[in-house]
């Protein structure tokens, strides 16, 4: 999570334009502050402008931040946000290849639930699937649905198994 949140923070530096680290002779509080952000709360209000510190990975405050980062970022007159969700998500087979999912970070989706057409890999595998993925690590959260379609085809096909082995 630590390297999901400095990822989003540095994609957001990116944006922003404005990216700098603390003087040599002040010691920072924080890993990460984004300064004067439009800062949205992903509960549907409005946004308030107000400054985000992170450090250790994590969101520690939220408001007016006085004291300085190791990392600075002016975001005014851009958002913040936390991550974005994309419910439709198609890189299952992707993240075993590329697990940091720059792509998915650098638009600021920090999870993912695929599925929705199928898992990435047959129902019998998703156990070996995840466990892969976490021994591997990935750089947002993934989830994945058993689509109806996959319960009905599996079904179907343990059915005409039985009746091809009974009819033998």
């Amino acid at each position: 999570m630590k390297s999901l949140i400095t990822a989003t923070a540095c994609a957001l530096a990116a944006l922003a334009g404005t990216f700098s680290s603390a003087h040599a002779g002040e010691r920072a509080k924080y890993d990460i502050v984004i300064r004067n952000g439009r800062v949205l709360d992903g509960a549907g209000n409005p946004w308030v402008r107000a400054d985000v510190a992170v450090r250790g990975g994590r969101i520690v405050a939220v408001g007016v931040v006085p004291q300085k980062g190791k990392t600075e970022i002016d975001a005014a007159g851009r958002f913040v946000s936390p991550g974005w969700i994309d419910s439709m998500d198609q890189s299952g087979d992707v993240l075993r290849r590329q697990g940091l999912a720059a792509n998915k970070l650098l638009m600021g989706v920090t999870t993912v639930i695929a599925g929705e057409g199928g898992t990435p890999v047959p129902a019998a595998e998703i156990s070996r699937y995840f466990a892969a993925l976490e021994k591997q690590g990935i750089g947002v959260n993934f989830a994945t649905y058993y689509s109806a379609t996959q319960a009905r085809r599996s079904d179907r096909r343990q059915r005409e198994g039985a009746e091809r082995r009974r009819a033998d």
